[in-house]
């Protein structure tokens, strides 16, 4: 299958999948009928915003939708790491510091870590 068929083949995949037909989608997006039509049907590309739209509304990830990913949605998901998270694993202890981290940062907080790092005695 070529580029513009894939892309358009997962466009209305979306489209169908959440019950809207091209011209209620089109007035979502402000486009016109015409224009999911030529997406869908492999005539034309849909540019940059136009994909980034579609991501966004059906949350689902841009690349899925260049058919570059076959998950719908990157990125970790708890369920994937199953028996990963337990509170005795190595993985739980450093993702539980990143966290701790991540949030005395934002607070403005400052790790005994980061103090040691700026000490150059």
């Amino acid at each position: 299958m070529d580029f513009k068929k894939e892309v358009g083949a997962r466009l209305k995949e979306l489209r169908e999948q959440y019950g809207y037909n091209q011209k209620e989608l089109a007035d979502l997006f402000k486009s016109s009928q015409s224009a999911i039509n030529r997406y869908e049907n492999g005539v034309c590309e849909p540019n940059l915003e136009t994909l980034v739209k579609y991501g966004m509304f059906f949350k689902v990830s841009c690349d899925w939708i260049l058919g570059r990913t076959p998950r719908r949605m990157e990125g970790v998901r708890l369920s994937d790491l199953n028996e990963e998270i337990n509170e005795d694993s190595p993985f739980y202890k450093t993702l539980e510091t990143a966290i701790f981290k991540i949030m005395d940062k934002r607070d403005g907080i400052q790790s005994e870590d980061d103090e040691d790092e700026g000490d150059d005695n």
